[in-house]
């Protein structure tokens, strides 16, 4: 109850609606709820690039559900638990400057997986190839990222500066059908069972595959990628989405401050 007042204090419920009788008013992300680190990052990064504190902040939640991943979950009663899974998009016009906050929220997990990357030593003999420990994909088919979370039963994030082609790639892998039901199931952290047609194993499953999902639209992709079913499977509403009014920048971006990033 005392989360419910809070988020109620916080979001109150827009009662001005537009005379189109859809869109709702524009409510400012609630920055007041969010870890300090978390919301300079958003306060000063917004500062710095002139743009609403949504685009720094969305991006932010879900890179750091992608370094929470499987490691803590959220207990609402003794039989129903959720996984940190974030699915979040960026809805804006071009040259409304979504990549750069974009960039600044998810380096973290950038500068890691380069870490990671150039600590990973290949293996002479292909078959003995050691697993690669993964954080961050911007792009994978479910096939490969079956293989990726069975070797990183934590979770990864796939982050993508343009979602829209994510959207398409929905429907257009070659395997007779989508891949959507497949990543619905990946939202609720359900079990990835994948026959693949190349690699060893042929046949992978990953219980509570664990994978949030981030990235910038334009809003005509947006509406084409929800056509076709997309909302009535639940696919929609799988996204935090949002759409921050438009603002005159009068001057040239800053530098985010180097303790802020």
């Amino acid at each position: 109850d005392t989360m419910r007042q809070r988020w109620a204090k916080l979001l109150p419920i827009a009662a001005d609606v537009e005379s189109s009788g859809e869109r709702t008013t524009w409510q400012p992300f609630p920055t007041a709820i969010l870890p300090g680190s978390v919301q300079r990052l958003g306060v000063e990064g917004a500062e710095a690039l002139h743009v609403d504190p949504t685009f720094v902040l969305l991006p932010a939640l879900a890179t750091a559900a992608t370094a929470i991943g499987n490691s803590r979950r959220i207990e609402v009663n003794s039989t129903w638990s959720e996984p940190a899974a974030v699915w979040a998009a960026v809805v804006g016009d071009m040259g409304r400057k979504k990549s750069p906050p974009f960039k600044i929220a998810s380096q973290p997990l950038q500068d890691q997986q380069d870490e990671l990357d150039d600590q990973h030593v290949e293996a002479d003999d292909q078959t003995q190839e050691p697993p690669r420990r993964v954080l961050i994909a911007t792009d994978a088919t479910i096939e490969k990222l079956a293989g990726i979370l069975q070797d990183n039963p934590r979770g990864i994030g796939v982050f993508r500066d343009e979602l829209s082609s994510w959207f398409v790639n929905l429907t257009k892998y070659g395997r007779g059908g989508s891949d959507v039901a497949h990543w619905l199931e990946l939202f609720n952290d359900g079990t990835l069972r994948v026959h693949r047609k190349t690699g060893s194993p042929k046949y992978v499953s990953v219980r509570l595959a664990n994978v949030s999902l981030c990235g910038t639209i334009q809003p005509e992709a947006l509406e084409r990628a929800l056509r076709g079913g997309n909302v009535e499977n639940g696919l929609a509403s799988r996204f935090l989405c949002v759409a921050p009014p438009k603002q005159l920048i009068t001057e040239l971006p800053k530098a985010v401050p180097e303790p802020t990033v």
